[in-house]
C-alpha cells in the first residue's frame, strides 16, 4: 500500500513539474514576443493605454502613473520627454520641475553616493521637452527627476 501511494505521488509530482513548465514557457513567449500586438496575442488590455513602451527619442523610459517619461542623457544636457497613457507626447508648456544627477558607486550588495547634482527642469523653447543642462563632475549613472503635471507630483528615478 505504502508503495501504491509512493508510486502516486511520483507522478503527481511529474504532471505538476510538466504542467508548470509548459505554462512558464507559454508566459516567457508572449513577453519576449514583440512582433504580435498584445491584443493579436490574445493579451487583454485597456484599449491601447500603457501598450507602448519603446523610446521615442534613444532615451530611458518608464512609467509613473498615468504618465510614461523619457530621460535622454547627451553630452550637454539632460531632456526629459513627457507622454500620457497612450505615449502621445504632452506639451511642456509652463511646467518645471527638479532633476538630481547622481554617480552611484557599488561594492558588492553595498550602494552609496559618490556625487549628487541637482538642476532645475525648465521647457525648451518649442516645449517638446524639460532640458536640463550639465555641469561639469562626474559622469552619473542614475537620475531622478520631481515634477508636478496636471497637477499631480511625479518623481521617477532613471538608471543610465
Amino acid at each position: 500500500m505504502k508503495a501504491k501511494h509512493s508510486k502516486i505521488l511520483e507522478l503527481m509530482g511529474a504532471f505538476i513539474l510538466s504542467w508548470t513548465t509548459s505554462v512558464c514557457a507559454q508566459e516567457e513567449h508572449h513577453m519576449t514576443t514583440t512582433d504580435t500586438p498584445p491584443q493579436e496575442a490574445g493579451i487583454t488590455v485597456g484599449a491601447g493605454a500603457h501598450t507602448d513602451h519603446g523610446s521615442k527619442h534613444g532615451g530611458v523610459l518608464g512609467m509613473v502613473g498615468d504618465y510614461h517619461l523619457e530621460l535622454v542623457n547627451l553630452a550637454t544636457e539632460f531632456r526629459l520627454y513627457l507622454f500620457d497613457a497612450f505615449t502621445k507626447p504632452i506639451s511642456t508648456a509652463g511646467l518645471s520641475g527638479n532633476l538630481a544627477y547622481y554617480a552611484v558607486e557599488r561594492t558588492g550588495d553595498k550602494a552609496s553616493v559618490a556625487s549628487e547634482t541637482w538642476l532645475p527642469l525648465r521647457p525648451d523653447p518649442a516645449s517638446e521637452y524639460l532640458v536640463a543642462a550639465k555641469v561639469p563632475g562626474p559622469e552619473p549613472n542614475e537620475v531622478t527627476v520631481v515634477l508636478q503635471l496636471r497637477g499631480e507630483d511625479l518623481e521617477m528615478t532613471f538608471p543610465l
